[in-house]
């Protein structure tokens, strides 16, 4: 394959908004694993812990950690070794798979979800504050979060790493205590289990929905933002086993035991319960930060890589106001409904960037700066839809397997029997 970080002018770029990361800025496999620790240690992964957790058995809710875990792992896998042949960003590569107009869909997607998951994590820090400081309306500690977490967010991929430098092993500190607590209170592990009921609020299939999710948008389209920086295909493969199967599932039991040891399904009053929200409140705090500050950087990320000219400042500003206007109609409350949105949509796309990278360019994508891209690529559009009507309208088996499958195939029936697959092409 063509590294496209040699063909890069790495001079004067800092964030590599519309360029391939070149060789010579790609950082250690240590920093891009805190950022990426930054992402996965986020309290809405506990929340869902404590949703799956305490609407089903104990073992069906394990088997559907290690399952959701699994399917995300696979997810970031693909892409992160993608984006590390590349070093191209998730919107630059959808240009390849979407089309030079198609992928402003992408960019849309990318920009709006994540708005969405910094409103729903603003949320959350307002649910957080309020249970601590009742005095304190949850959302005006909310709208004041977006307020700092934007300005943080001017700072770029440094702030990123800063802040989950801190917040991950205090966080990593505080969890492991919770989860003693948890096993302590109920006697361990068979404890928890006769603790747990089920109210039949989840299906099986609906559980592991949801526990993917909660990061379904983060493994597909994030992750090349962080992995394009990698300096190795080993190094980005190990960045994402760590992560979504030792530090997701990790998370995820924070809330899962949590809500089984004391009946609560909120963080907040998990950790309340179990007094540790105040001495974990600066933690939860540092570690929502850099969640959201993650959000607002892959969302202006996406618009910077397809609009260069935009000044990345102004639109980190922009962001954040259409987030405080999402805030204020919390979307908080909508949480589980949002999630299974991105669930449905979001993972098929690693089906169609799959098929391209194996099949389409063969791993030789052509130079960005070289290419000529087509207007729109039809085969992936109707391999994508394909897939979302898969995972909303076929009842057996699990939704987002059958939706990954169905994009990939798709793909291939127009590409091998329909000949329609619009290929990039390197200019003359």
């Amino acid at each position: 394959m063509k590294d496209q970080s040699k063909n890069a002018n790495p001079a004067p770029k800092t964030e590599f908004d519309d360029v391939a990361v070149p060789l010579s800025a790609r950082k250690s496999t240590f920093s891009l694993l805190m950022i990426s620790f930054g992402y996965v240690f986020v309290a809405t992964t506990m929340e869902i812990g404590g949703n799956i957790f305490g609407a089903m058995h104990f073992g069906e809710a394990m088997l559907v950690t290690v399952i959701g875990c699994a399917i995300l792992a696979a997810l970031a896998i693909t892409m992160g070794i993608i984006s590390q042949k590349t070093g191209l960003n998730f919107c630059l590569l959808s240009r390849y798979s979407f089309g030079e107009a198609g992928n402003w869909v992408m960019v849309f997607i990318v920009a709006f979800t994540s708005m969405g998951w910094f409103a729903v994590d603003a949320g959350l820090v307002g649910q957080t504050v309020h249970a601590l400081f009742p005095t304190v309306p949850p959302m005006a500690a909310a709208l004041v979060c977006v307020v700092i977490c934007t300005l943080v967010a001017l700072k770029g991929i440094k702030a990123l790493s800063i802040l989950a430098d801190i917040a991950v092993p205090v966080v990593i500190v505080f969890g492991v205590i919770s989860i003693v607590l948890s096993l302590k209170s109920t006697g361990g592990l068979s404890g928890l289990a006769a603790n747990s009921t089920s109210d039949g609020s989840f299906t099986f299939n609906a559980a592991v929905v949801a526990c993917v999710g909660i990061y379904a948008q983060a493994a597909v389209m994030f992750t090349p933002d962080i992995m394009r920086f990698a300096k190795s295909k080993k190094s980005a493969v190990w960045i994402m086993l760590l992560s979504l199967m030792i530090a997701n599932p990790f998370v995820l039991l924070i809330g899962g035991f949590g809500a089984a040891a004391t009946g609560e399904y909120d963080i907040a009053f998990i950790l309340a319960a179990q007094g540790l929200l105040a001495p974990s409140f600066i933690a939860l705090m540092l570690n929502m930060l850099s969640t959201m500050n993650g959000c607002v950087y892959t969302g202006t990320l996406a618009v910077t890589s397809s609009v260069p000219k935009f000044a990345r400042w102004k639109l980190v500003l922009a962001f954040g106001v259409i987030t405080f206007i999402l805030t204020g109609f919390d979307i908080f409350n909508h949480f589980i409904t949002f999630i299974s949105t991105l669930t449905n949509t979001i993972p098929p796309l690693a089906g169609v960037f799959l098929y391209d990278f194996i099949f389409t360019y063969r791993d030789r994508y052509p130079a960005l700066e070289r290419s000529s891209f087509p207007k729109a690529n039809i085969a992936s559009f109707i391999a994508w839809l394909c897939s979302i009507a898969v995972s909303y309208c076929v009842p057996w088996g699990l939704s987002i397997v059958n939706a990954v499958v169905t994009a990939f195939v798709v793909k291939l029936l127009f590409d091998k029997v329909f000949k329609l697959n619009n290929a990039v092409k390197a200019a003359d």
